[in-house]
Order: structure tokens, then C-alpha cells, then sequence
């Protein structure tokens, strides 16, 4: 669409200066002889281009106004992905403490396991003696970065493990 855009301004730089062009013609023949005919023919292809102009003129503000709107979409996204960023960040910062503390000899409890699990909302959930099932894969969409969703589908793998472990 932003090729499209700027292709269209040149389109119509292009038929301002051939309108520019034509009039400069058109007032130096009129300075000399010319017959109605031939002034007509100038006025005719002025018509023609100012048509041209006006349909150009309509397609700009047209891709401008879906390149603007692009430009809102991507915004968007680039924040909700910043958002889950710090989330998952989080998530694997509380992960990790829960791992060192382990390797230290620290047991693992079914308290500290729910904190790891993420958002409030699965936390304030009423606990049993049994621990709960992993979330499951569909609480993670792939990122358009395949790095990114090998870490966290390692750390996903790592944390149901853990989870795993406790329910035993």
C-alpha cells in the first residue's frame, strides 16, 4: 500500500506538470494566430488530464487513508506483543526462582507451583490436595519469531514437568 501511495504521487506531479505545460502552450498560442480548433484541441486534453488528476487524486486519499489504518493495526499489535513480553517475562523469572530454590534443597510446594502458574485470575482459584492440570498449549500463540516461541514452549515444557512432579 506504500508503494502504491507514493506511485500515485507521482501520478499526479506527473499531471500537474503536463497541465502546467499545456497552459504555458496554450497562452503563448493564444499570443499568436491560432483558430478555435486548435484552441479547443488544447482545452479538450486540459479536460482529459484534470479528469486524470481528479481520479488520482481520489486513489491517494484512498491507499492513504488503508496505509494509516495499517499503521494503527501494527501499532496495536507491537503493544499487545510488548505486553506479553513482560508477562512471560515474569512468568519465567518466577519460574526460575522456584528452580533455584529447588536446586538448593528448598521442597516444592503446591503454594509456590500456583504462583509460577501466571495470571491472578488462576491463582485466586479455591486449591485441593491435588495439584491442578498444566495449562494447556492453546494459552500460548506463536509469535512470528521462531526463537522466541522455542523458549517458550521450553519453558512451558519445563514448567508442566515440574507441575507433573508435584502431582505425582
Amino acid at each position: 500500500t506504500g508503494a502504491r501511495v507514493n506511485e500515485t504521487r507521482r501520478k499526479i506531479n506527473k499531471i500537474k506538470t503536463s497541465i502546467e505545460q499545456l497552459r504555458v502552450k496554450k497562452s503563448m498560442l493564444q499570443e499568436g494566430k491560432h483558430t478555435d480548433e486548435e484552441l479547443q484541441q488544447f482545452e479538450a486534453r486540459e479536460d482529459e488530464l484534470f479528469s486524470e488528476f481528479e481520479l488520482a487524486k481520489q486513489d491517494y486519499k484512498i491507499n492513504f487513508a488503508n496505509l494509516r489504518g495499517m499503521r494503527s493495526e501494527i501499532e496495536h499489535i507491537q503493544k499487545l506483543m510488548e505486553k506479553s513480553k513482560k508477562v512471560l517475562l515474569k512468568q519465567f523469572g518466577e519460574w526460575f526462582e522456584l528452580m533455584k530454590r529447588q536446586q538448593k534443597g528448598g521442597a516444592l510446594t503446591t503454594a509456590a507451583v500456583a504462583s509460577s502458574r501466571g495470571p491472578t485470575h488462576e491463582r485466586s482459584r479455591p486449591t485441593s490436595s491435588r495439584s491442578e492440570p498444566p495449562p494447556a498449549k492453546s494459552d500460548y500463540s506463536p509469535s512470528p519469531n521462531a526463537g522466541v516461541d522455542r523458549d517458550v514452549e521450553a519453558f512451558l515444557l519445563a514448567k508442566k514437568q515440574m507441575l507433573a512432579r508435584l502431582g505425582k
